[in-house]
């Protein structure tokens, strides 16, 4: 008789690690309902049921984190953004993300090196439309890897974008280009 209340505090203690580990589990970047609503945007763009459970573990680790901007511009990001057309294209060094991060380091703003690292900043925009100049553009599945979002670029406006692609550091249009369309999931609103 005298165990049964050291079981029952066992179970409780238990109970309550789990409800910790369950919730803390279940957090994101942010809770709010407009967070519901991109999460749901971007998951029913998505046509493949391994892109949706990726989505969903990436969304987990947690989207729309600030980033201190200083006082950068849209249009001083674009212009740092051109001093680099024509460079040669590295995998692995100046890559997409090695470029979009070099750009902000040149404004004294550190970002992570992956894209998709760097797509957890900003506040997400679904709608390729929608984008503005100075927005981060990602994409998915651009080259076999165990990440999920593959590639970053900066939008130009007027449906242009700058990455680095191979061979070269270069604008594309992607409304000309279904490859870009299919592969694009969101892009990210820094300013």
């Amino acid at each position: 008789m005298q165990k049964l209340p050291s079981i029952f505090s066992n179970l409780f203690i238990i109970g309550l690690l789990l409800f910790t580990i369950f919730t803390s589990a279940c957090k994101t970047g942010k809770s709010d309902k407009a967070d519901d609503s991109v999460f749901s945007r971007v998951l029913n763009g998505l046509q493949q049921k391994r892109d949706q459970r990726r989505f969903r573990k990436f969304y987990k680790k947690g989207v729309e984190k600030d980033l201190k901007i200083q006082t950068l511009t849209a249009g001083k990001l674009i212009k740092t953004a051109r001093e680099y057309l024509g460079q040669k294209y590295v995998f692995g060094g100046l890559d997409s993300s090695k470029l979009v991060q070099k750009i902000f380091e040149t404004h004294g703003i550190h970002l992570p090196r992956s894209a998709e690292e760097q797509a957890r900043y900003g506040r997400i925009i679904t709608d390729m439309n929608e984008l503005k100049r100075g927005d981060l553009m990602f994409f998915i599945r651009t080259y076999r890897t165990y990440s999920y979002i593959t590639h970053v670029a900066i939008c130009l406006g007027k449906g242009e974008m700058l990455h680095a692609i191979s061979p070269r550091v270069k604008i594309t249009n992607y409304t000309e280009v279904d490859y870009w369309k299919k592969k694009f999931i969101f892009g990210t609103r820094l300013f």
